[in-house]
């Protein structure tokens, strides 16, 4: 197991915060492992996640990344014609998406697989074999200056930035994020986010 995927598994003091209420720490690890046994083996392959913010996208990502699979986060805010060119240059293998996106993952997805998110489960998550230096997320660039190309992060890397970030600001479980970025890069994901949870701080995400 990775140390990102260990640190998700111990911090017990993790909580999410959404309009649906409160979710400790044991039903996002649920979560995660239903959407991992759903995914089963996908070291090697590319998902892309498009799900709206809260409890179900955390759970979904960390799912994603327990099969083995490369994450490639999808925005609820972009047109199909951009979301189908991230899935295609991305040589995504299927979307995972929550069901109020369904409708959205259709137009972009171009014949590939939909699933949908699972709610939390008994299953136990299917034990992948998952390295530092395995790949965890493809973020693209903005596209400034010709179109937004894909850059792979490692588990090793997320890891690094979250115990980094988690120092130099000082992040403590008592914490509370008030979440209001999109999902989909480095400011909203990475750095908000993944630095809180690895802190084990709440995350209230709107």
């Amino acid at each position: 197991m990775s140390e990102l995927l260990e640190r998700w598994h111990t911090t017990a003091s993790v909580t999410i915060r959404d309009d649906a209420g409160e979710h400790p720490h044991a039903e996002l690890l649920a979560h995660s492992a239903s959407v991992a046994a759903l995914l089963g083996d996908r070291r090697g392959k590319r998902v892309a996640l498009l799900a709206s913010p809260g409890a179900g996208f955390v759970g979904a990502f960390f799912g994603a990344l327990e099969s083995g699979a490369c994450v490639l986060v999808l925005s609820p805010l972009h047109p199909a014609t951009e979301s189908a060119f991230f899935c295609d240059d991305g040589d995504v293998d299927l979307l995972l998406v929550t069901g109020d996106q369904a409708e959205r993952a259709r137009a972009c997805a171009g014949g590939r697989p939909i699933l949908s998110i699972p709610a939390p489960g008994a299953q136990p998550a299917p034990t992948i074999p998952i390295g530092e230096r395995d790949p965890a997320l493809m973020l693209y660039t903005s596209g400034t200056t010709g179109k937004p190309k894909g850059a792979v992060l490692s588990h090793r890397n997320l890891a690094v930035q979250q115990e980094l970030l988690g120092e130099a600001w000082g992040l403590r479980p008592s914490d509370v994020l008030l979440h209001t970025l999109p999902l989909h890069h480095m400011h909203g994901l990475c750095i908000s986010l993944l630095s809180c949870l690895g802190a084990g701080a709440t995350v209230r995400m709107l």
